[in-house]
């Protein structure tokens, strides 16, 4: 079997990120003072942005210093 196999796209894509969608992350900065204070990951847009799913807010582009 071939290693890359194992390896998740985002991962051969954005090898310094360790981040996968589908994975809640703490917000660091909120987008309201009413959302909650968590983010569902969905999909990564570029090496530095995720877009995420922010409850009592909605869809969000989240910048990686924005969440951890």
């Amino acid at each position: 079997m071939n290693p890359q196999e194992l390896i998740p796209s985002s991962f051969i894509l954005y090898p310094s990120c360790s981040l996968e969608s589908n994975n809640w992350v703490t917000l660091t900065e909120l987008p309201s003072p009413y959302s909650f204070h968590e983010a569902l990951l969905l999909c990564q847009i570029s090496q530095d942005e995720w877009l995420a799913w922010i409850p009592d807010h909605g869809e969000a582009v989240l910048n990686s210093n924005q969440f951890c």
